[in-house]
Parts: C-alpha cells; sequence; structure tokens
C-alpha cells in the first residue's frame, strides 16, 4: 500500500529530437562518450576533468556572480555668469551566491555540510555501517536529493539519516527516490524483536522557518521518521511507500514482510518540544 502525504505531483517535459543526458546525468568529461546535451532546463556544468553534469536551472542559478550596477547623474546650474557644472556619480554593487557543493559519494558529505549552503546529493550509495549525517547544516542550506539514495545493509540499531539546521531546506528533485533497502531487515517484527534493524530512518531536528518537501521514501527499514526538536518546521508534499513489504517473505511467518512498521514513530509522529506544519 502506498501511503501520501500531501503528495505533490511533478511533470517533466522533455524537447527535442536528439539523445539528450537527463537532470543530474553525466554530459561530458575526458573519454565521455555519452550524450553531451542535457534536457531543458539543465545546463551541463564542469565538475572535474572527467566529470560534467546536467545541473536544473533551480540548481545552476546559484553559480552566477550577479553585478548591478546602479547610475546617479545630478546636474547643477547656476546663472552667475552664464557658468554651467555638471556632476555625475556611478555607484557599482556586486552580489555573489555560494556555489552548490555535488555530493556523490558518503566521504564528502563532511566536507559539503561544514562549507556549503547549497548541496545536491546525486545518485549516493550509503555504505555499511554508516549514517548520512547531515546533522549539523549551516544555517540557510538547502539539501537536494537527486537520482536515487540507497542504503546497504548493516546489521545495527542506528538510525540511517540525521538531518538538523536552523532555516534549512531538505527537497527533492524530480523523480528522485530515497530508498531504505527494507527488503534487507523486514522480517515481520519490526522493531519487536528478530534481527537487529534502524529503528528510525531518518532522524528530523530543525528549527526556525525549515522546510521538508518533495521527497519520495520507499522501503524504509522500521520507523520512516522520528522528529524531535522541529520547532517551525513544515512538512509538504512528501510520498512514502512501503507497499514492497506487503507480501511475506522467508521469515516474516506467513505476514507481510514489512509488518510492525510505520510511516512516523508511534502515534503517527514522534514529537518532543517542536511545531510542525503540515501543507497540501
Amino acid at each position: 500500500m502506498v501511503k501520501t502525504l500531501f503528495f505533490l505531483a511533478f511533470t517533466a517535459l522533455v524537447a527535442g529530437v536528439s539523445a539528450q543526458a537527463s537532470a543530474y546525468a553525466q554530459c561530458g568529461g575526458i573519454d565521455w562518450m555519452g550524450d553531451t546535451a542535457c534536457i531543458s532546463g539543465s545546463t551541463c556544468v564542469h565538475q572535474n576533468d572527467y566529470y560534467f553534469q546536467c545541473v536544473p536551472a533551480i540548481i545552476t542559478d546559484a553559480f552566477t556572480t550577479k553585478t548591478s550596477t546602479t547610475k546617479t547623474s545630478t546636474t547643477e546650474t547656476s546663472t552667475t555668469k552664464s557658468s554651467t557644472t555638471k556632476t555625475s556619480t556611478t555607484k557599482t554593487t556586486s552580489t555573489t551566491v555560494a556555489t552548490p557543493c555535488t555530493v556523490t559519494d558518503v566521504a564528502q558529505v563532511a566536507s559539503a555540510t561544514a562549507s556549503c549552503t547549497s548541496i545536491v546529493l546525486s545518485d549516493l550509495a550509503v555504505p555499511t555501517s554508516t549514517t548520512l549525517n547531515l546533522s549539523k547544516l549551516k544555517t540557510g542550506t538547502t539539501v537536494t536529493f537527486a537520482g536515487k539514495t540507497t542504503f546497504a545493509f548493516t546489521d545495527w540499531d542506528s538510525d540511517l539519516i540525521q538531518i538538523g539546521g536552523q532555516d534549512v531546506t531538505i527537497q527533492g528533485a524530480s523523480g528522485s527516490v530515497i530508498d531504505g533497502n527494507g527488503q534487507a531487515w523486514w522480517d515481520g517484527q519490526g522493531s519487536n524483536g528478530g534481527k537487529d534493524k534502524p529503528d528510525h530512518f531518518i532522524v528530523l531536528k530543525t528549527t526556525g522557518t525549515s522546510l521538508v518537501q518533495d521527497l519520495h521514501i520507499q522501503n524504509w527499514p522500521v520507523h520512516c521518521f522520528e522528529i524531535t526538536s522541529a520547532s517551525g518546521t513544515t512538512i509538504t508534499g512528501l510520498t512514502l511507500d512501503n507497499s514492497a513489504g506487503n507480501a511475506p517473505n522467508s521469515e516474516s511467518g506467513g505476514l507481510p514482510a514489512a509488518h510492525n512498521y510505520g510511516s512516523f514513530y508511534r502515534t503517527k509522529i514522534r514529537c518532543h518540544s517542536m511545531s510542525l506544519i503540515f501543507r497540501a
């Protein structure tokens, strides 16, 4: 069964007759033999000499250093002895916005969260015995999940994703999926017994006017969310899908493999000192 909380649909329109790389796909680099043109709305951006990536306009906007020039002309006229004095003043201001950090390996996460306020997690594969640690995001950071985020099996009960920060935005790019690999843990018992499992898939600790939006999450191991200390956070457009666990497996004793698994810990939401706003 697909559980959808205030699902926000996206429609991607692809134009052109020649082959084009999709958003966040590779589009160039040394020895690259694939597509070099990106779909409409994305730009091929140099990441390194071996890897160019199609980055959507909402992300590439952050690469631009914008300079605005304001010219003010003032003319002063004196009738004494028919003399005229003209004064022209030019003011130039320059605004530089942050360059996004594209993370393709978990080893890059710590440096990205320490130095960047625009982070793209692109097709990230989280290895065994590892938590995707986004708990110390800089104030105002935007984190975008792009492509498919996956998690390797670990025989433990630690959380798989930790998110924290002030005035942060956590969002999913169109077509992105966060897959918890629940099939590796499901035994029909959830947190009531059986093998060790990550008790919480995502732990959310955000403050200020934070926003969580447009995430497609599937196959979480036990509890999808634990939300603690999330004052002022708005959550919208979540798609939660554990339908792959409806059928029994060899460990579930005839019960659905994902039996005793929930979207939110205990009574739909486990919360401590928090104020949440859910929007459609």
